[in-house]
């Protein structure tokens, strides 16, 4: 796929199903990283280790990844954890300590069996090929019902990305991980500034649940070379937004029980950040998530959510737009086909959109999905 670079992935027993669950990245050459995590104040240990990691050193080579346990609240001890599964790696590939990343997602407060990483280290390597970043998608997902990978290529210039996620998303950042290689090497700071852009602009424009994960991870890896083609910077960059955007999409969609999308654009003669705060509160309705999962068009939440916003918003200075149809308008109901409405509902795709005030200044999209019988069925057994 990526000349150089090297996927793989095996079943350690970190989880009690036979599927994969520690997958490992290898790259021949050294790479630039760019990393944007969680702000989550219980932050995993790898994530820590890896911000201490990229202060120290330039250039990483290799990327250990384990699903089952999240190694987070685990104290020092998970710290060692984190230090110890990149030691084993780096031996193993003959690369060094400081020159390798890593992540792990599932359980909270569970520390990692070292002895199962190490014994598996072996296998690991034999499994690692170019084309081996299909298994390694399988490996790190958790509730997930599928993995989910996105490839781009547009002028020479190829992104890969991996990501898993479906429960636990909420922006800063959307628990998730995601993973993205490129064959074009780019500057470190166009490269921090771009995944910068490209998640402000997708995974943090998502939410499934309103809970921020204690693993959030976005790392993007690019080959050091002498020389950068700045010619293809634009086209690296768009391609990274697109890939990031839909990867943002499929975690929605495969948000626990998730059977809906939902867009909610709020625009108007108020501050984009007022219209943010607007459509984050309706996005983190559980009232607004389950009318949406069934199919009800009771647009009073969609109101109630807005107005408990802390936006001083007046209601007789309000639009609400649900899938094309004016509901609500000027301080009460709209005319609208009920039956109509009601029939759009079923669709896959639903539209919010509320406008506060006669003019359009600024404007916020959101995403989000609908909140089913299964989500709490997954949740409520999640660790049992």
């Amino acid at each position: 796929m990526i000349e150089g670079f090297y996927f793989g992935a095996v079943r350690a027993g970190l989880k009690e199903s036979k599927n994969l669950d520690l997958a490992g990245f290898y790259s021949d050459i050294p790479c630039y990283v760019a990393i944007l995590s969680t702000k989550n104040s219980f932050k995993a240990a790898p994530i820590i280790r890896n911000n201490d990691i990229i202060k120290e050193n330039k250039f990483i080579r290799g990327l250990i990844v384990n699903s089952g346990m999240a190694n987070a609240a685990t104290g020092e001890d998970g710290y060692k954890d984190a230090c110890s599964m990149c030691e084993i790696f780096a031996q193993k590939f003959n690369i060094k300590e400081n020159e390798t990343l890593v992540a792990s997602t599932g359980i909270i407060g569970k520390r990692i069996p070292l002895t199962n990483i190490r014994d598996s280290l072996p296998l690991l390597k034999k499994s690692i090929r170019p084309d081996g970043y299909k298994d390694f998608a399988k490996a790190i997902i958790t509730t997930d019902k599928r993995e989910k990978i996105v490839i781009k290529q547009e002028n020479g210039v190829t992104i890969l990305g991996i990501a898993k996620g479906a429960g636990m998303i909420s922006p800063s950042m959307a628990t998730m991980l995601c993973f993205i290689f490129t064959d074009l090497s780019v500057d470190r700071d166009y490269l921090q500034e771009s995944l910068y852009n490209a998640v402000s602009n997708s995974f943090n424009i998502i939410s499934v649940d309103g809970d921020m994960s204690t693993n959030d991870t976005v790392i993007l890896f690019s080959p050091f070379k002498n020389e950068h083609n700045t010619k293809k910077y634009e086209i690296f960059k768009r391609l990274l937004y697109g890939v990031c955007f839909e990867l943002a999409m499929k975690i929605l969609e495969d948000g626990e029980g998730a059977t809906k999308i939902i867009k909610i654009r709020v625009s108007g003669n108020i501050s984009k950040d007022d219209c943010k705060k607007i459509a984050t509160a309706i996005s983190r309705s559980l009232l607004v998530k389950t009318a949406m999962f069934g199919c009800d068009m009771n647009w009073g939440r969609i109101l109630a959510a807005a107005g408990a916003s802390g936006v001083n918003i007046d209601p007789f200075n309000v639009s609400l737009i649900v899938n094309g149809d004016m509901i609500f308008q000027r301080g009460k109901v709209a005319p609208y086909d009920e039956q109509l409405a009601n029939v759009k509902m079923k669709n896959k795709n639903i539209v919010i959109e509320l406008i506060v005030g006669e003019s359009i200044y600024n404007e916020y999209i959101f995403y989000t999905n609908d909140l089913s019988v299964e989500y709490v069925h997954i949740n409520a057994d999640y660790t049992t």
